[in-house]
């Protein structure tokens, strides 16, 4: 993990760097954040998220959309916190947000072949508990969510 953290530090340097040379502002709550989608797409799941060369990268709009609260988003979590027995399978996240990382989740299990492949990120995690039996009642999918919640 140490050379993603070396590499990933390196680009957020160049990122600021490439700022302060055109005279540019950069504000470090988006730098930080975009660092941190990197970081985390390339030690969780080995994926190149590219939030700090690009500020509308595909993870990093979900990642924006994961922490604005809509209407919907205030209405079900009242509900979930009210009547949980009730609504207990309507689901937290909005679907705009839920349905794109479970396709890039399962699309990551597919192309492992449901199997560990050694590549010691999140997913293998999961995917070892799985074999083990120690993986029961969720899926690795909704596991995965979870975390980013």
């Amino acid at each position: 993990m140490a050379p993603i953290v070396v590499e990933r530090s390196r680009k957020l340097v160049e990122l600021a760097g490439r700022a302060a040379a055109t005279g540019g502002t950069l504000g470090v709550k988006d730098m930080i954040a975009r660092y941190t989608t990197d970081f985390i797409g390339a030690c969780g799941y080995e994926i190149d998220a590219n939030s700090l060369n690009d500020e509308n990268s595909h993870f990093r709009r979900l990642g924006k959309r994961v922490f604005t609260v809509t209407f919907r988003d205030a209405v079900v979590i009242v509900m979930k916190l009210s009547f949980p027995r009730v609504i207990k399978h309507l689901n937290v996240l909005a679907p705009e947000i839920e349905n794109p990382l479970k396709a890039i989740i399962q699309g990551f299990m597919k192309e492992r072949a449901y199997e560990p492949s050694k590549r010691n990120d999140f997913i293998d995690f999961l995917l070892e508990l799985k074999v083990k039996g120690n993986l029961v009642g969720e899926s690795i999918v909704s596991k995965t969510l979870s975390v980013h919640l």
